[in-house]
């Protein structure tokens, strides 16, 4: 997945899909899932259950020749927390069963606003 911070509090997800011509013959995807974990990533696969859909989306596939973005996914919104660091992932079904997970990707938090210190202030009235 592609992701970006749009906000303090909201990101956009965009997947994009491989070709999906194997063999001489299609296997579409029919539905993608995606995923997200905030905290460090899971080295293992101890922390599995921590990750949280995102609501599954249902596509159309266009049998793409080459990687494209999958047009009902492409910039999906994503609620977050302002302080946290997020990990997201994606994989495909239809009814040969589900794609591997893909490569995590990462958000980090928004970095907070500078302090500002008054120190003196003069008039400018004469």
């Amino acid at each position: 997945p592609v992701v970006h911070r749009v906000s303090s509090t909201l990101s956009e997800v965009t997947i994009l899909a491989a070709p999906c011509r194997q063999g001489g013959q299609y296997c579409c995807a029919e539905s993608y899932l995606l995923q997200r974990i905030d905290g460090a990533v899971p080295e293992d696969e101890s922390r599995e259950e921590e990750w949280k859909s995102v609501p599954e989306v249902t596509c159309s596939c266009t049998h793409p020749t080459v990687n494209e973005v999958v047009p009902c996914l492409e910039k999906k919104r994503v609620p977050l927390a302002a302080d946290k660091t997020y990990h997201f992932r994606v994989r495909a079904s239809n009814r040969f069963g589900n794609s591997p997970w893909s490569e995590v990707a990462t958000i980090l938090p928004t970095p907070a606003a500078p302090e500002v210190r008054v120190e003196q202030v003069k008039s400018l009235s004469a």
